[in-house]
């Protein structure tokens, strides 16, 4: 099993707190960068411009990739990172057996996102309306002030995978997927842990080993067996109970109500970008 460093989560969250002093220093001076960027329309609202600056640990110049990115991959792949309006996607937020958010929060006050990958059918799903989905979700929790401050959990659960899902394991679906997760969404992901991953889980972990850099592997967590060791991480009881947890889907099944709550910010996103491509 690999560990992550929760220290380095702990630190980050305190950076987060002790660096508020300086924020709205770093928001106008992201503002005047943004506002320079040749062909790009973006809000530049301090509750818009606050969630890259805190993703990037109010590092400024990290900040200002990080939204040059953002809107670079809004540019480049339209059809994967514009994101639709949440009401015509109802039927895939309510898709419990795909994954939903945890009701607890981790050890570390984290929210944690639970994907169900090892269940998900190629010949039956949508590559780009899931990727929909996720962007959504995430996007829509990079709103909430906790979110900004202590990152987000992902547990993977890969029981039941098959090889049917590497139908989707090209090296454009693998790059696009890297993309988001490491460069595009302003939000921190802490840790990933990856449970139950049956020895043909290797074989899609190698497509997408290349797409992925030093920082994100590191945050890679194994757990395999009792998943005694996600113990230092949550409470068992948190857990689904497809987990050995307490957690029951009908405890959680409006949470994609908070999605549709962000109809508006989704609808002015839209008519963020870029003109023309950015240098």
């Amino acid at each position: 099993m690999v560990r992550t460093n929760n220290n380095a989560a702990k630190n980050a969250s305190e950076i987060i707190a002790s660096d508020r002093h300086h924020e709205q220093e770093l928001i106008q001076a992201l503002r005047v960068l943004v506002k320079e960027e040749k062909n790009l329309t973006c809000s530049t609202t301090d509750t818009f411009l606050v969630r890259f600056i805190r993703a990037s640990l109010h590092n400024l110049q990290k900040s200002h990739c990080l939204i040059k990115d953002y809107f670079r991959a809004k540019y480049e792949s339209p059809e994967a990172f514009v994101v639709k309006s949440p009401k015509s996607f109802i039927q895939h937020l309510q898709r419990y057996d795909l994954g939903y958010p945890l009701k607890e929060l981790d050890k570390y006050g984290r929210k944690v996102l639970y994907i169900n990958l090892g269940d998900v059918d190629p010949g039956k799903e949508s590559w780009f309306n899931l990727l929909q989905s996720m962007i959504m979700t995430l996007e829509t929790y990079s709103l909430q002030e906790d979110v900004q401050e202590k990152g987000i959990s992902l547990i993977l659960d890969c029981a039941n995978f098959t090889l049917k899902i590497m139908k989707w394991a090209t090296p454009n679906k693998m790059r696009t997927l890297m993309k988001l997760l490491q460069e595009c969404i302003p939000i921190r992901f802490e840790v990933f842990h990856i449970v139950n991953a049956p020895l043909v889980f290797n074989i899609f972990y190698t497509t997408l080993k290349p797409f992925m850099n030093e920082e994100f592997k590191r945050k890679l967590n194994w757990h395999s067996g009792n998943l005694r060791t996600l113990d230092e991480h949550m409470d068992r009881d948190i857990l689904p109970t497809c987990l050995g947890g307490k957690l029951e889907v009908e405890e959680i099944k409006d949470w994609y109500k908070l999605v549709l709550e962000s109809e508006d910010f989704f609808a002015e996103l839209r008519e963020m970008g870029y003109s023309s491509k950015s240098s």
